[in-house]
């Protein structure tokens, strides 16, 4: 197979437009010989109105050689001016003087039939092209299995043929029929939608604006002109060298919603016209009024949803046939310009012939362009519902960021179109570049191309607005060369580069017909051996350096040289272990409480910590990094398998890797990869047609709150709940949400819905709640159901935006009633992040917003996972030792993006930043799951992890509150509490701090509170003692507007039930704490839950939950046995009760007995004590099964009445269960468990709960 038997190919374009045009020229620069143009109407008439000719666009004409033409009949664009229309008054004034220097053409506008004309002229010097007019085209066969596509060719004189050819191009415009039988064949429909608007296209010449210098002024200006108002407006602007003035307005459609069928245009009227924008300004009027009454022509804008694919075997869509688009971005044109480019330089590097690779070159076209071209699209209809939209706060917010712009001539521009950041986006991108490197990494690339592929591989993504090819233009940037290794004998003497090919044949030495050699030895100068020595040196001591500064962080105040110079078995592996602790044999002994889930190290073949001769090689850091290099690999294959995707080391990819590595060392091919034009089968490695359509389907629209509302919450949740869960980049987040991209873009749009729902719990505006929902609990649901918990698109890829969702929605999801759901959220999302490799560093380099952005959402995801595993007594999704990214930058959120790139993300010095807080509370949630996973665990996991023997569990408490205490001195001073700090920010983040340490504090002694252990009385003293503190911390937070979020309300219950457990039970266990203050503390607990049941569903439950345990009417002060035990037994006590017991009754006020008075401010809910164990169980808090439980239930209230008897005065009181028996002398070390029975915490089993609540207080 040859070159020329490529450039013999066959390829049929359909359509004379742009697309159809700039294709066929396109190819025939390529060297294709046989190119046939097939159009419906009898000649290109050229009719049309002015175009925006954008720097995007010229530079591909420049390419063609087109340019030079269009260039000389077309107009600077050196500004543009945007106006409200019925004062004339100037809104906005934006520069275009920047757009050559930085992009390398100038903005300019032109007639449509200058640029048409050019095309087609330049076409028609081409021999290979054959224009075939007046033909139609229909009965689209799409070939496939070897078939070549073929199509039926009407001419409008003569009979129909049967057209063959090997590639079609189907570039027949919005109302495609090609689209339409492909879509058909796919088993999808076009779905198009009526955007409710008309636009009008007039002309104006010269002549007829002469005699008004106001409107001469207009068309002899370089500016651009736009006029809006509400729900209408017009752009204007000079064409022809200022011959013509061009109007196109926009407009609420009245004319074609009566017959909305497949008509576009038509004849418009002038009258009408008139009328649609009569109250706008006198200059405006003027102009439509010398618009002749015949020359009146409206269009009718629709919007088509975006394609499920673009390519069916070996026929192609092309520029409206695939991507229509609204005007408001005034990039129609130049989107299939670049659609026609992008296709001539696919198909150019074919290898062969076959249809199959004839598929290959078109997805890589696909690949390109679709996802710009659709998401240009959505951002021109975001653009036109921002210019168009009526009166209302919108409009006056809109209108504000026009006179900022106007008053500081810098900053964000509303009119989306003359955005520089919106232009830098649109005009710095080519698709020539583009196109070419996506065909180097597919290995598609043949010789006859091969002169620029060196500086493709080199050139950086983000770097192709400045390094571009650019034709003839007197301003082309030239792209920087870089040597490359393994330059031949002939390169390097010549000091030139060159890229190695099979049989390590240069492609210089190929297009030179010289011997390609790598015979001369490779010799480094003295000099350079020097420069090597040297830097080697000062890589050595900047190792050194720095390995110092960490040894003084773990060792403060300790002496270096002795640490350093120590033997390698005198060093502790862990520096969190305390001193105290007497070293054991126990593998215990050796756990890494830095890295709280390490397991022990004798199970990982070690038993000391690295040091300097220990310290992990190069290669072990490579191998470690192996990853990165893995990632790369795989975006040369290009597929939607394996793009964008995380693949580890036991990988099959992995070893693919090797085995590919191992080849290439043994063949001498260190740069050559899979060859996919040989061994790949396109049918295996993309999503099929249907599968595409399932995934690309839209999702239902979203709605969002009013813009003042919007804004509100969007000031809301940065200042509640980011704060302390920093999940969102504030900066990044509100600039989207300023381009108005929720409106076009769906993965930033549930972003936007997430938020505005969390923030709905702390605003007071009723719009935020569900209708008839006086309870105010249904805050934000109506935007939190908005989005499926799984998109569709999700099954294609994810982005960071789904990393956030998931951490924003397990917070809005623990306030509901169904909070045991954010568990199974949290574990989704951290696939997710799995899948994307936000688990893994990405080795030593300059971050960036991408990056922080997905560390901040996985560590969110950690965190939550550690804290609701806490909540529902399971284990976590993910262990310790499955992630090893970094922490968050410590860097505010404004530091990020900094004017010097040096600067970025670094915190100014002296300046305490509110991450540290978050990266604090990291570390204190990793303690917890090292809690979970190890006090918490199974015999089975304990005993692999080597946790067994008579005093592990002591040495394990004693470690890990060692561990607890170094976290709380490593607290930086604006972090330590203090409840009249100034801050209020870094106040609720010590709060934060500090509640979460007494939670993980409980957590760890809470096991021994109801067994057999000498660790009893003291995790008695600590538990009470933090759940003290807590209450006090939660008092103080109350008092300044407490931030909440679900763990402070787990932090709220938890604390009350300890201190419960500490007054129903302690004095049995010798434990003396003060009642007083405990009920002071449980208090303020309850106080603390009932602030937050105002909003947060759990909350309330929680709370009554608490107060049943706690009920103070049910303690009496029991009588100790004088031989007071350590130990007791949790054998529950249940006895017959005596009939001379007072009954305890549920009234509406709450538990109640004779002279008792009840714990809290406000009545507690009814008593659901009878109901089966799972209507209050924390882990099916989804719903409470059978009869509602509500206050006002009268029947339940006036039908439940339970007998509960406790010790009154005897210590033979007992509880009355039906059918049983006990003994009713307990000894003192069971009687706490008897006295502790009675509350809603120390069961063990699922059979203990069932039993207690079914037959608590029945006689």
């Amino acid at each position: 197979m040859t070159l020329d038997d490529v450039r013999r190919l066959r390829v049929a374009v359909f359509g004379a437009g742009m697309g159809g045009l700039t294709c066929a020229l396109s190819l025939a620069h390529e060297g294709f010989l046989y190119i046939d143009v097939y159009e419906t109407a009898p000649n290109l008439g050229f009719v049309g109105a002015g175009i925006q000719l954008a720097p995007n666009m010229a530079r591909i004409l420049d390419k063609l050689g087109v340019w030079k033409k269009i260039e000389s009949e077309a107009v600077l664009v050196k500004s543009t001016s945007i106006r409200q229309g019925t004062t004339d008054e100037e809104l906005g004034f934006v520069e275009f003087d920047s757009v050559k220097d930085k992009y390398g053409y100038a903005h300019m506008v032109g007639h449509r039939a200058s640029l048409a004309g050019s095309l087609y002229e330049g076409c028609k010097a081409q021999s290979a092209i054959t224009f075939h007019f007046s033909t139609a085209v229909s009965e689209v066969n799409f070939g496939g299995d070897d078939r070549k596509p073929s199509f039926l060719a009407t001419p409008l004189v003569g009979p129909a043929v049967r057209v063959e050819a090997d590639i079609i191009l189907a570039a027949d415009g919005i109302k495609s029929l090609t689209r339409a039988a492909m879509l058909k064949e796919l088993g999808s429909t076009d779905h198009v939608v009526d955007s409710g608007q008309a636009a009008y296209r007039i002309m104006l010449t010269r002549e007829q604006m002469k005699d008004d210098p106001e409107l001469l002024e207009l068309i002899d200006a370089d500016r651009v002109t736009r006029w809006i108002g509400e729900k209408r407006l017009l752009i204007a602007y000079p064409i022809d060298n200022k011959r013509i003035y061009n109007i196109s307005t926009a407009q609420p459609d009245t004319h074609f919603s009566a017959a909305p069928s497949a008509q576009y245009t038509t004849r418009g009227s002038k009258t009408r016209m008139l009328e649609v924008f009569s109250d706008f300004c006198p200059k405006v009027h003027k102009l439509l009024s010398l618009v002749p009454q015949d020359e009146v022509c409206e269009w009718k804008l629709r919007i088509h949803a975006r394609l499920p694919t673009w390519v069916h075997h070996s026929v192609a869509l092309v520029g409206d046939a695939c991507h229509p688009t609204l005007p408001h971005l005034a990039q129609g044109a130049a989107q299939a310009i670049e659609d026609g480019i992008t296709l001539a330089v696919a198909l150019s590097k074919l290898p062969n012939t076959d249809p199959e690779s004839v598929h290959q070159a078109l997805k890589i076209y696909e690949k390109v362009r679709k996802t710009r071209a659709e998401t240009l699209v959505d951002l021109a209809t975001a653009n036109g519902k921002l210019l168009h939209l009526g009166e209302g706060k919108a409009r006056e917010e809109r209108d504000a960021l026009f006179s900022k712009l106007l008053r500081d001539g810098k900053g964000t521009v509303p009119d989306k179109w003359a955005d520089k950041e919106i232009q830098s986006k649109i005009y710095g991108f080519d698709c020539i570049l583009e196109a070419r490197r996506a065909c180097v990494e597919l290995g598609c690339c043949d010789l006859s191309s091969i002169v620029n592929i060196q500086q493709l591989h080199q050139m950086p993504a983000e770097d192709s607005s400045v390094h571009l090819e650019q034709g003839t233009s007197s301003d082309a940037q030239k792209a920087k060369r870089r040597r490359l290794k393994g330059s031949c004998d002939s390169c390097r003497s010549k000091k030139s580069d060159s890229s190695e090919r099979p049989g390590n044949v240069c492609t210089n030495c190929i297009l030179s017909g010289i011997a390609c050699t790598h015979d001369l030895p490779r010799q480094q100068k003295v000099t350079e051996v020097k420069q090597a020595a040297t830097a080697h040196i000062m890589i050595l001591e900047a190792r050194i350096k720095n390995f110092i500064v960490k040894v003084n962080k773990l060792h403060p105040g300790e002496d270096i040289e002795q640490i350093i110079n120590a033997p390698v078995r005198e060093i502790s592996r862990s520096p969190s272990i305390s001193s105290g602790v007497e070293p054991s044999s126990s593998t215990f002994s050796s756990v890494d409480l830095r890295y709280p889930s390490s397991p022990p190290m004798d199970i990982m073949t070690a038993a000391t910590s690295p040091t300097a001769e220990d310290e992990p090689a190069a290669s072990d850091d490579d191998d470690d990094l192996a990853h990165v290099a893995l990632a790369e690999d795989l975006k040369k294959l290009s597929t939607n398998a394996t793009e964008d995707r995380f693949f580890g080391e036991a990988s099959t990819f992995m070893l693919a890797k090797h085995v590919t590595d191992a080849r290439n060392m043994i063949t001498g091919q260190p740069n050559a990869g899979l060859d996919p034009r040989k061994y790949r089968r396109l049918i295996y490695w993309e999503l099929r047609p249907w599968e595409m359509t399932y995934v690309t389907s839209s999702e239902r629209p979203y709605v969002f709150p009013e813009n003042d509302l919007l804004n509100t919450l969007v000031s809301l949740y940065f200042e509640k709940s980011n704060t302390i869960i920093p999940i969102l980049h504030r900066p990044t987040f509100e600039r989207s949400l300023s381009m108005g991209q929720h409106h076009w873009d769906p993965s930033f749009g549930m972003t936007v819905l997430l938020v505005c729902a969390i923030a709905s719990r702390y605003s007071s505006d009723p719009r935020v709640s569900v209708a008839n929902d006086p309870s105010g609990m249904s805050a934000g649901w109506h935007y939190f159901c908005q989005v499926p918990v799984h998109r569709k698109k999700m099954l294609y890829t994810a982005s960071t935006y789904d990393l956030q969702y998931y951490g924003l929605a397990s917070l809005y999801l623990s306030g509901t009633s169904m909070p045991h759901n954010s568990w199974t959220v949290i574990a989704i999302g951290l696939r997710h992040a799995f899948e994307k490799g936000a688990h893994r560093r990405k080795g030593n380099k300059q971050p960036s917003v991408e990056e922080e952005l997905q560390k901040r959402a996985f560590w969110a995801l950690i965190c939550l996972d550690n804290l609701s595993s806490s909540f529902v007594g399971r284990s976590g999704s993910t262990p310790h030792d499955a992630y090893d990214v970094e922490y968050p930058v410590e860097c505010d959120d404004e530091f990020w993006e900094t004017e010097d790139p040096d600067q970025a993300f670094r915190q100014p010095p002296g300046r305490p930043s509110y991450m540290t807080a978050y990266v604090h509370f990291i570390k204190l949630c990793e303690i917890l799951g090292f809690v979970l996973r190890t006090l918490y665990t199974t015999k089975k996991s304990r005993m692999i992890s080597g946790f067994v023997g008579p005093d592990w569990e002591g040495k394990m408490v004693a470690e890990l509150d060692s561990s607890m205490n170094k976290w709380k001195e490593a607290l930086p001073e604006h972090l330590l509490w203090n409840p009249d700090r100034q801050d209020i920010t870094f106040f609720h983040q010590s709060a934060n701090l500090y509640t979460s340490y007494y939670y993980v504090q409980m957590q760890i002694h809470r096991p021994y509170l109801t067994k057999k252990s000498e660790l009893t009385l003291p995790s008695l003293a600590m538990c009470n003692s933090a759940a003290r503190a807590c209450s006090h911390v939660l008092e103080a937070s109350i008092a300044r507007g407490a931030r909440i979020l679900p763990h402070a309300i787990i932090v709220a219950y938890t604390a009350g039930m300890v201190i419960t457990l500490c007054m129903w039970g302690g004095q049995p266990m010798g434990y003396l704490g003060d009642n007083k203050e405990g009920t002071e503390s449980l208090r303020k607990c309850l106080d603390y839950l009932y602030h937050c049941e105002k909003k947060w569903h759990c909350a309330g439950r929680l709370s009554d939950m608490l107060r049943e345990a706690s009920d103070i009417n049910l303690y009496v002060q029991p009588t100790v046995n004088k031989r007071r035990r350590l130990s007791f037994d949790t054998e529950l006590i249940f006895q017959p009760a005596p009939d001379s017991a007072e009954p305890v009754e549920v009234t509406a006020t709450g538990l109640s007995s004779a002279g008792s008075t009840v714990i809290g401010n406000r009545p507690v809910p009814p008593s659901t004590m009878g109901s089966p164990l799972q209507s209050l169980m924390l882990t099916d808090m989804g719903f409470f099964p059978g009869t509602s439980i509500s206050d006002n239930n009268p029947n339940l209230l006036n039908t439940t009445n339970f007998n509960i008897h406790l010790p009154q005065s005897e210590p033979t009181a007992s509880i009355g269960i039906p059918g049983q028996s006990i003994s009713a002398d307990p000894p003192a070390s069971d009687l706490f468990a008897g006295v502790w029975s009675d509350t809603t915490v120390p069961f063990t089993s699922l059979e203990q709960w069932d039993t207690y609540f079914a037959y608590m207080g029945q006689s």
